[in-house]
């Protein structure tokens, strides 16, 4: 009817140091995607920036003198 033996658990096959491995290597993964992350929005937003520098420029330049001796010097620069 009932065993006169309790089950015997067995041992995990991984030990603390798997674990560790894993945690430590996700880990690395993060920082190294983090970091990626963090000079691709920076160099998106200098391209960005320069390329509303470069049409702002040209649309200034462009622009009739009569643009200029309307509107206030403030205005144009900022």
């Amino acid at each position: 009817m009932y065993p006169t033996q309790t089950p015997v658990l067995k041992a995990s096959a991984f030990t603390d140091n798997y674990y560790l491995e894993v945690y430590f290597g996700l880990a690395g993964l993060n920082l190294v995607f983090t970091i990626m992350r963090a000079f691709l929005f920076a160099y998106g937003g200098v391209k960005a920036a320069a390329k509303i520098h470069k049409i702002l420029l040209k649309v200034i330049v462009k622009a009739n003198v009569k643009f200029f001796d309307v509107t206030p010097t403030g205005r144009i620069v900022n």
